[in-house]
């Protein structure tokens, strides 16, 4: 390395002159420039893509897991509902059947609860309120049975929707 002419800068001993504004750079060294430089951005792109990846992964799964505590945990109120539900069908007691209705679409997935009689006459069909019918997802109908006889006396018919979670996961998204 020796002193530029006019003691300005520097030079190597070979060709490309090292000054303090590149005016001199060797196209080499702007190829590479430019590599490091597309090199930069395929890794900086890799890595926001493999964040929208992992994060969309995440959403995912934990869309799955609510939906899953969700259908769980109606699953338990229908269960626990449903022998008092086909007591009060037994007992023609419609207040009751009101009232075991309400408490089920009170809060979590269960939207909707009509108990049907044997004929398939509704006696009770309640909603909950606010709530848009045309967001109802999966609807299913459970056989309500007593003791004193062996034969369905009527059905329970329940609507669930998920709405709410969805709702929760576009909020964190």
């Amino acid at each position: 390395v020796v002193a530029g002419p006019g003691g300005g800068g520097w030079r190597a001993a070979g060709p490309w002159v090292c000054s303090a504004n590149f005016a001199g750079t060797p196209p080499l060294l702007r190829i590479n420039s430019s590599l490091v430089t597309r090199m930069l951005l395929s890794v900086a792109a890799f890595g926001v893509g493999v964040f929208l990846l992992v994060g969309g992964i995440e959403l995912w799964r934990e869309r799955g897991d609510l939906t899953e505590t969700a259908r769980a945990r109606a699953d338990a109120a229908l269960g626990l509902s449903s022998p008092p539900i086909a007591l009060a069908l037994w007992n023609y007691d419609l207040a009751t059947l009101d009232l075991l209705a309400h408490n089920l679409v009170r809060d979590g997935a269960i939207v909707r609860v009509q108990v049907l009689a044997d004929d398939g006459k509704a006696l009770v069909d309640v909603w909950r309120s606010g709530f848009d019918s045309a967001k109802a997802g999966a609807t299913h109908d459970m056989p309500l049975k007593v003791a004193a006889r062996p034969m369905p006396i009527g059905m329970l018919r329940v609507s669930q929707s998920y709405a709410e979670i969805d709702a929760q996961i576009e909020q964190r998204a």
